[in-house]
């Protein structure tokens, strides 16, 4: 069931026109981090969410994401 959940980060950030490695440099974080939020097995500390939205703007909504973690938390 967790194939089926597609991540809003991975669908905002191809939208943006930005691969892995450059979100997770402009983030400061490392790829595997990005790889990991866009599957669901771990979810960016709150402090980086304003991040994630200023380098995905205007294709991030906070909202989608965070029902997508809901989703995926219950599929856990």
């Amino acid at each position: 069931m967790r194939q089926n959940l597609t991540s809003p980060l991975r669908k905002a950030r191809q939208a943006a026109g930005l691969s892995q490695s450059q979100l997770a440099g402009q983030l400061g974080v490392s790829k595997s981090a990005i790889s990991a939020w866009e599957a669901g097995l771990e979810f960016p500390q709150a402090a980086r969410l304003a991040g994630i939205e200023r380098a995905l703007a205007p294709h991030f909504d906070l909202g989608r994401y965070a029902e997508f973690a809901e989703q995926m938390a219950r599929v856990a």
